[in-house]
């Protein structure tokens, strides 16, 4: 599969329920299919997939604990010391019940410096 087609498949997977139904109504009208089969098994993926997810920092490299201290901070919407205690303590459950853009999102960019992070639902 080519790299384009990853991207697209990894943007899809962000999709709500109500984004992922507009999206197939586009394709359908802009390029005159029907998707009916394929609509209807987005809709059961869509509504099995949990939405909430607890963010787990497991690694944090000691060359960029100060950046993702800030991160994590934001993040957690707690104290900067509470921060770097959860920093200094990886692996450990950073925060429960997040949305899953908003933590796929922090993922990434802690991934970006480095860090190991896991989303459990």
């Amino acid at each position: 599969m080519s790299a384009k087609v990853l991207s697209i498949i990894e943007q899809m997977k962000t999709l709500t329920l109500w984004e992922a139904t507009e999206l197939i109504h586009q394709i359908e009208d802009t390029f005159g299919v029907s998707a009916s089969p394929v609509h209807q098994q987005i809709k059961n993926h869509l509504i099995e997939t949990p939405n909430l997810y607890d963010v787990i920092l497991e690694a944090v490299p000691k060359s960029k604990k100060s950046a993702i201290i800030k991160i994590v901070w934001n993040f957690a919407g707690e104290g900067l010391n509470h921060a770097r205690k959860l920093v200094e303590s990886a692996p450990v459950l950073i925060k429960k019940d997040v949305e899953y853009r908003r933590a796929f999102a922090f993922k990434q960019q802690l991934e970006r410096l480095g860090a190991t992070v896991t989303l459990h639902p």
